[in-house]
Formats: C-alpha cells, structure tokens, sequence
C-alpha cells in the first residue's frame, strides 16, 4: 500500500498518510479518491496529509508543485484547511517558502486541524 485516506471517527479530520513507495504519478488517482471522501461529507472538516513517510524526491517535487498553486485553495464547500506533516528536515525550510500549515508530527497537527475547525 502506497497511501492510506480515512475519516476518523470520532473528529471532522481527514487523515492521508503517504507511504515511501508513493509517488508524484499516484497524484491524479488520489485526488479523484480524496473528492469522493469529501463530496460525502456533511460537516466541516480538516484534512491533515502526513508525507513523513514519504520519499525524499516525492516530498520535494511536492512541495515544488504547491508553491506554484494557490495556498490553502479549499473550493469543496466542507473542507476548511490543509495541514501537512513533513519529515523536521522540511519543516522549517518549506514553513518559510509557502504560507501553509506544516508540521513534524501529527499532535501539532492535529491541535491545528482542531483550532481551525473552531475558527
């Protein structure tokens, strides 16, 4: 397995969790799997991408790809937020690049998912 999508039960946040063997190809497939998830959604949620995992050359031709695009762009009318998880080594460097949520690990994470989904 390449990557794993899930609602969590029990909180609006939707967590990716990308693996090493994902790839810049899976990008297309994903999406059209993560707007599914998201056309069934009836409340507001947070989607947290977790590429900690992920291959170096994944992660960098990523972020190569998101600076380009417009930032935290959420046009799904329950999607409220963005939130990547990086490997510390991409943190800071990124953090100062784009104006987006990044994070070493998933409880900062998550205590952003939730702040954003209290507004």
């Amino acid at each position: 397995m390449s990557r794993q999508l899930q609602k969590l039960p029990d909180e609006p946040i939707i967590l990716e969790t990308l693996y090493a063997n994902y790839s810049i190809a899976e990008l297309a497939a994903g999406r059209e799997e993560g707007q599914r998830l998201l056309d069934t959604q009836v409340q507001p949620v947070v989607w947290i991408a977790d590429m900690r995992a992920a291959s170096t050359a994944f992660i960098e031709e990523f972020m190569q790809i998101i600076s380009r695009v417009s930032r935290n762009d959420t046009p799904q009318p329950y999607l409220r937020g963005l939130v990547y998880v990086l490997p510390p080594e991409y943190v800071n460097e990124m953090r100062q690049k784009l104006m987006i949520p990044l994070f070493d690990n998933l409880d900062d994470a998550f205590q952003q998912a939730r702040s954003i989904l209290i507004g």
